[in-house]
């Protein structure tokens, strides 16, 4: 999650839009995903205002992809 990410969920909240358990998910999601191979930081974005960044090395392309994929439905990917 980046900042403008949980900013734009308080205003959807504020707005009536998604309801106060459905932010407080959101906001207790894991900060960690473990895909297994790796250990995905979730919430870097979010402590550090810079997103998360793919290390390959000693990673497959497929190991890769699977990790680009966890991230580019909820935040950007370097």
């Amino acid at each position: 999650m980046t900042i403008n990410e949980a900013s734009a969920l308080l205003e959807r909240f504020r707005n009536g839009e998604i309801g106060r358990e459905k932010v407080l998910q959101r906001f207790q999601a894991a900060p960690v995903a473990d895909l297994g191979f790796a250990q995905v930081d979730t919430h870097r974005a979010l402590r550090k205002g810079f997103p998360e960044v793919i290390f390959g090395a000693g990673k497959t392309t497929q190991q890769i992809v699977k990790i680009a994929e966890k991230f580019t439905s909820e935040n950007n990917v370097f």
